[in-house]
């Protein structure tokens, strides 16, 4: 809101005046009719400190409304990409699946030890996974997969809203119409 400049009258009395009156005719308590001055000189007249107060300071217009939105709708989103970060399946230690297998297989008699190297081991070295070195479970490497996608594109969106909040604050910036 403008702020309200105090136009003296010959009466003693003062008549609040806004900038866009600048120029025009009022009527002060008295009767009395006063020019309003030009811009120029009417901003070396007091401001009307109770206007000022009774206004609650400046009002968030559509800039200040639009950045606030993008900021909030980036933090959303790059929220969502940290936890997406933080929640990311990991592929299991080998450290750990090495002492579990020298505990089990330890354990095994000498026709488990055939039977399940048949049922398990066996395919494994015909498969092209394992003898590339490549054991992770696809569905594993699949989630994973998804979580850094769906991460970078959090990250993208929120940069974007970002971008596209301070580009339309500077873009109607003081002078400027939406």
């Amino acid at each position: 809101m403008a702020t309200a400049h105090l136009l003296p009258c010959p009466c003693g009395q003062t008549v609040p005046v806004l900038p866009r009156q600048a120029g025009d005719v009022v009527v002060c308590g008295c009767g009395q009719r006063l020019d309003v001055p030009p811009l120029s000189r009417l901003r070396s007249l007091p401001i009307d400190r109770e206007a000022a107060a009774a206004d609650g300071g400046p009002a968030w217009g559509f800039r200040q409304g639009f950045l606030a939105g993008s900021l909030l709708v980036g933090a959303l989103f790059a929220g969502a990409a940290g936890y997406l970060w933080a929640n990311e399946p990991r592929p299991p230690n080998p450290m750990q699946i090495a002492a579990w297998n020298q505990q089990v297989i330890g354990s095994w008699t000498p026709e488990q030890s055939w039977a399940n190297w048949w049922r398990v081991f066996r395919p494994m070295t015909l498969n092209v996974r394992a003898a590339t070195g490549n054991t992770v479970d696809p569905r594993l490497e699949r989630t994973v997969q998804l979580y850094r996608v769906g991460r970078w594109l959090s990250l993208g969106v929120a940069a974007a809203a970002l971008v596209v909040g301070v580009g339309v604050y500077t873009a109607f910036g003081p002078g400027r119409r939406a």
